[in-house]
């Protein structure tokens, strides 16, 4: 979801209504960005690099409460209210911290500068144009997925088993991601090749800043962060600029693979377990078959 978010925000900075140095007092209203230390002072581009040092709001105790209740309608003010009351990683622009809590201030930017739901911006400028048919952005309530799909199990502390979290109300975590996205393999396929290529902007420039990484990590090969989208250099000098994701009963990665001009995305169905052996497997037989 996050390189779907910074893509909208990109192009509404090309159409001019902000710029990636505007701070959140010229984006956001000051109910929110008050909130949090520094506010008056963070950027568009800290947020969307995970630079701008903001708490996240996925805290052990909310992780515990989606899991136990998946089906729970929750708010942007529910995520502001509990990263705003935990102290600031670092000042904005030293250092890197991945935070949910930086796209969901995007998600209320997008709709601030708009005047519409930041769904229906992602529907309209990236859903429609690329004909990504197999994509929907159900809307809190929406538990239900339409068609043939994959169920989600997650395993949580003192429960026996995994859980089946396939049904996830897509509030849990907002424009931050989490059940907010259905889609396919082939559609991030699509999607991250048009994104690497260039079609979503109007100017080169554009994508040269989202592809400007600053040092990162989190997993293995994970080595730079951009503006929504990861740089991952893998063993066998493999390079994929995309982005993993996860979500109670799920876990991803897709992007592109520019030595090969190709698409890459693999999934598994649960949420709880290290995916860096099976992804990087997948991978790495991907890349030999792309190089016979």
């Amino acid at each position: 979801m996050k390189s779907f978010v910074s893509v909208v925000v990109l192009q509404l900075i090309e159409e001019e209504l902000f710029s990636l140095d505007s701070a959140l007092p010229e984006v956001l209203p000051e109910s929110i960005y008050a909130r949090f230390e520094h506010g008056t002072s963070i950027t568009v581009r800290q947020l969307l690099s995970h630079t701008s040092g903001i708490p996240e709001w996925l805290v052990p105790k909310v992780y515990m409460d989606i899991g136990n209740n998946p089906e729970r309608m929750r708010t942007t003010e529910q995520y502001f209210e509990i990263a705003g009351s935990r102290r600031t990683e670092f000042p904005p622009g030293e250092s890197w911290s991945y935070s949910n809590t930086n796209y969901n201030l995007l998600g209320e930017v997008i709709e601030r500068a708009t005047g519409r739901e930041w769904r229906e911006e992602i529907e309209n400028r990236i859903l429609e144009p690329l004909n990504l048919s197999g994509t929907v952005l159900p809307r809190p309530g929406t538990t239900t997925i339409p068609g043939r799909y994959a169920r989600g199990y997650h395993k949580l502390p003192l429960k026996r088993g995994a859980l089946d979290l396939t049904e996830m109300d897509p509030s849990m975590a907002g424009a931050a991601g989490g059940a907010a996205l259905v889609t396919t393999l082939a559609d991030l396929g699509t999607f991250f090749s048009a994104l690497y290529s260039g079609e979503l902007f109007e100017d080169s420039r554009t994508l040269d800043s989202a592809l400007e990484f600053v040092a990162a990590s989190g997993f293995p090969g994970f080595d730079g962060y951009g503006l929504g989208i990861m740089h991952m250099q893998f063993e066998g000098d493999i390079e994929l600029v995309g982005h993993m994701g996860g979500t109670a009963g799920y876990m991803c990665l897709a992007g592109y693979l520019p030595e090969h001009n190709a698409e890459f995305s693999a999934f598994i169905s649960s949420g709880s377990d290290n995916p860096s052996p099976v992804f990087l497997s997948t991978l790495q037989v991907a890349v030999e078959a792309l190089t016979r």
